[in-house]
């Protein structure tokens, strides 16, 4: 693939949102969206059916090692058939990963800086309700369209993030673009 080729599909990937991982994140317990799977397997030079298998799986983890994300998958069809609606394939959670050499490269989602993001400075990008930092340098912030933001920190001081793992709590819903103002 020539890079305009991988620019344009890119392009289609993120609209309307100014990054791919605001365009992965907003996806997240999202239903709808095989097309765009699709396209993203595009993207990465993926073989066909990578993000999404032809045979239903309860749950289906992509990792993509070299770009520092790991997307993992589900369908609610798989106790009943082999194959299903691709249509409700639904993305379950989005990780970016920060610290490794093959680290995610482009803008973080939300908006944060990984390396000057702070305690404070978070909150007002995500939410004022969260979780105290866990042990293992883990904090959760909760959004008000349902999904959960969990920041792996770099240290206990709240500086630096290392990991970012998105999910939504309930049901998955039907993906749909949000209306233009």
């Amino acid at each position: 693939m020539d890079k305009t080729q991988r620019e344009i599909i890119m392009q289609t990937l993120m609209e309307p949102f100014p990054t791919l991982a605001e365009a992965i994140c907003i996806r997240v317990g999202c239903h709808n969206i095989y097309n765009w799977l699709l396209r993203l397997e595009q993207l990465y030079e993926l073989s066909p059916h990578t993000i999404c298998p032809e045979l239903l799986k309860k749950q289906h983890r992509v990792v993509l090692a070299q770009e520092g994300l790991t997307l993992t998958l589900s369908h609610p069809h798989v106790i009943y058939v082999p194959r299903g609606d691709k249509e409700r394939w639904c993305l379950e959670s989005a990780e970016f990963e920060f610290v490794q050499t093959n680290s995610w490269k482009t803008e973080a989602p939300f908006s944060l800086d990984i390396q000057s993001e702070s305690l404070t400075s978070i909150q007002t990008k995500l939410s004022d309700d969260f979780t105290d930092i866990t042990d293992d340098l883990r904090q959760s912030y909760y959004l008000d369209d349902g999904r959960v933001v969990e920041v792996t920190w770099n240290d206990k001081l709240g500086k630096g993030i290392q990991r970012i793992l998105v999910v939504r709590l309930g049901v998955d819903i039907e993906f749909e673009l949000p209306e233009s103002e």
